[in-house]
């Protein structure tokens, strides 16, 4: 969860550019529904009564995209608290418990006006735990959240709902037309089968988008029927929501070319949510962990080659200075429903703080079956191997022996 606090002046919205390029910000047609849900949010903040709105959606719909216009998801009490001091400028050294940090920012925000930004919660948070004052008439002070659950804008007590809203059929053809580029997908022969692939992403942008790339060379009528039916298998096992969604995202995963890539990809579910790591250290790592070989001239670019793949295939972000790269919760949740198989001679025991791994649905029947669609893919990168990932946590000290 990302946490961004600004001074709210006299009636007016403090709009700041942030650092980073989004997935879902590539093209025109996506940004569509970020700015209509922008519209509905600014005039919300324009009402004197509005003081916690709630922004809710589906994973990848666009929802902080459409807080970043209006300026990691592991948290604790202690990190907001940090984030919050640091944008204000603050030191925590003389103090040491929570608590005593909550009084030290209430002390200091109870005097103030301010918009409170919270992307991508996932669970209640306790404002005044925190030490942050409740958004009230009284002082002036709002808050927007971004949720994909709708309960929690309930417990949190927004007095305004916004529901992110999907393309529309228009945008969403569109969208996916920008995507495969060159392939002509209004042909007779082709065109049913691209439609009914579209048709099926329901109108979140980050699908389409990842998608669309998978089938960028694809040309001929025959190659778009068989594509069409496998995307349908990955629409259709009887999942709903989150585990659905992660399910069709693996179809442009089994699209990739070699186990190569393929373990390369998965190799960066090893970092945590929302990392951005530089290319040229995790080409390194890839050659020091034998995913790639070959002699030291043509090595670091084979790495560069295949960091180009995987952005090609929107299965990884470029930052805007092109150095170094990040994953989309999303995709690092299929990377980590791969990863978090155990059978005969491999254990990938997950201790992360991920999405999969925390989603409440996760011990039902659907989420074992979403597990079972991913038990054929034994990639290199799982031979010889056994993981532990603690991704984010700030371990100072190995795991017990047991684990």
């Amino acid at each position: 969860m990302s946490v961004k606090m600004l001074p709210s002046g006299k009636g007016e919205i403090q709009i700041v550019p942030t650092d980073g390029q989004l997935l879902v910000e590539v093209s025109k047609y996506s940004k569509r529904p970020i700015e209509r849900t922008l519209l509905r949010i600014l005039r919300y903040m324009n009402d004197v009564t509005a003081r916690r709105i709630g922004v809710h959606g589906s994973g990848g719909i666009g929802k902080t995209s459409v807080l970043k216009a209006l300026i990691p998801k592991n948290w604790t009490i202690r990190k907001v608290q940090d984030e919050v001091l640091r944008q204000l400028s603050l030191s925590s050294k003389d103090v040491k418990t929570d608590f005593e940090i909550a009084g030290k920012l209430l002390q200091v925000l109870k005097c103030q006006r301010f918009l409170l930004l919270l992307d991508d919660v996932w669970e209640p948070i306790d404002l005044n735990a925190v030490g942050i004052p409740d958004p009230a008439l009284e002082n002036g002070c709002k808050m927007i959240l971004s949720t994909r659950f709708l309960d929690v804008c309930h417990i949190m007590a927004a007095d305004r709902e916004v529901q992110m809203e999907g393309l529309l059929p228009e945008e969403a053809w569109e969208l996916f037309q920008e995507q495969v580029s060159s392939i002509n997908v209004d042909s007779p022969d082709i065109q049913p089968y691209a439609q009914d692939i579209v048709q099926k992403c329901g109108g979140l942008p980050l699908l389409i988008i990842v998608t669309g790339r998978a089938l960028s060379k694809v040309n001929d009528a025959l190659s778009w029927m068989h594509a069409s039916r496998e995307f349908s298998r990955c629409s259709a096992h009887g999942m709903y929501g989150f585990e659905s969604l992660v399910s069709q995202l693996k179809f442009s995963y089994d699209r990739l070319e070699g186990p190569e890539l393929k373990s390369c990809f998965l190799y960066c579910a090893l970092f945590p949510e929302d990392w951005q790591v530089s290319i040229f250290e995790l080409v390194e790592y890839w050659i020091e962990e034998g995913l790639i070989s070959g002699n030291c001239t043509d090595i670091y670019m084979r790495g560069c080659d295949i960091v180009g793949a995987l952005v090609g295939a929107s299965l990884l972000q470029s930052s805007e200075c092109g150095r170094s790269i990040k994953m989309h919760d999303l995709i690092r949740d299929l990377a980590v429903g791969i990863l978090s198989l155990e059978w005969e001679g491999y254990q990938f025991l997950f201790r992360s703080y991920s999405r999969m791994a925390q989603h409440s649905d996760m011990g039902n029947s659907s989420s074992y079956r979403l597990l079972e669609s991913f038990r054929s893919n034994r990639q290199s990168i799982l031979h010889g191997r056994q993981f532990l990932l603690r991704a984010g946590v700030g371990l100072t000290e190995p795991p017990v022996k047991d684990e």
